[in-house]
Parts: C-alpha cells; sequence; structure tokens
C-alpha cells in the first residue's frame, strides 16, 4: 500500500469515526450547536484526503479520499451555518407566549390561551429530517406519564 493509499483511508477512518461518535450525541440530544471538536477532526481529515491525493494514491485511494471530502464538506458546512446561537429569544421559561392555535394530534383545533394556568410543554418539531427533534420527540414521549402527573 502506498503512502497516498495510507492517508487517503486515514481520512476515510477519521470521518466515519467521528460521525460515528457524534450521531449518538445527536439522537440523545446532547449534541453542542457548535461542535468544534468534531469541526476540527473533519478540518484534519480534509487535510490527510488533499495530502492523499497528492500522493497519488490510485483509483481506490482518489475513491475513499472523495468520499471522506464529501462527509467532511457536509459535516463543516451544516454545523457552521446555523444561526442559533445568534438569535435573540423571542420567548423563555417563566414568559408568557404568545397566543396561537394550532391543530392537535388528534385534529383537533387548540388554543393557546385556552390552557392557560396549567402548565404546558411546547415542542416546536420541525420534521422528520431534523435528528435533534426525533430525538427531543424520543426523550420526552419516555416522560410522557410524569408529565401527565403533573
Amino acid at each position: 500500500m502506498n503512502e497516498g493509499l495510507a492517508l487517503t483511508a486515514a481520512s476515510v477512518l477519521a470521518v466515519v469515526g467521528n460521525l460515528a461518535t457524534h450521531y449518538p450525541k445527536i439522537k440523545s440530544n446532547r449534541a453542542p450547536l457548535r461542535p468544534r471538536r468534531e469541526q476540527a477532526m473533519m478540518l484534519l481529515a480534509l487535510s490527510l484526503a488533499a495530502s492523499g491525493f497528492f500522493l497519488q494514491p490510485g483509483i481506490v485511494g482518489y475513491l475513499l479520499g472523495g468520499v471522506a471530502v464529501i462527509l467532511a464538506v457536509m459535516f463543516l458546512v451544516a454545523t457552521a451555518t446555523s444561526d442559533l446561537p445568534k438569535k435573540k429569544l423571542n420567548v423563555s421559561v417563566g414568559t408568557i407566549a404568545p397566543d396561537f392555535t394550532a391543530t392537535d394530534a388528534t385534529g383537533r383545533e387548540l388554543r393557546l390561551s385556552d390552557l392557560r394556568r396549567r402548565l404546558v410543554l411546547l415542542k416546536f418539531y420541525r420534521g422528520f429530517w431534523c435528528p435533534y427533534c426525533v430525538a427531543e420527540l424520543e426523550q420526552l414521549n419516555r416522560y410522557a406519564v410524569e408529565f401527565e402527573k403533573v
């Protein structure tokens, strides 16, 4: 195995290992908004792939390095473009939320103001494609019985 192939293989291992350790954090809703350590690891993987490309790793090495580059760039773009930390909170714990009307899980219309003087937990669900939202819903579902007791 030449050095270029070894470097591109190492870049794939770094990317896959990084994603494998970060995904459980997403599933358990414990992933930071700015995962600096994981971003640094992806930059390292990009530099390994670039070094491997420079040493002409052969077709297998180019394929491995290409996979590493695509995955690392996607991760870096996804984690670097979030505006969440920069936004001012409009609603926080203990404040009165603006009134709205929505449809509940059974299809009935629900008005937030009808729940005044009761404890309310609002979860804004972006969609099934959002791993943070899905993980948080699974986590909240585990505590549904305790929530009903309150």
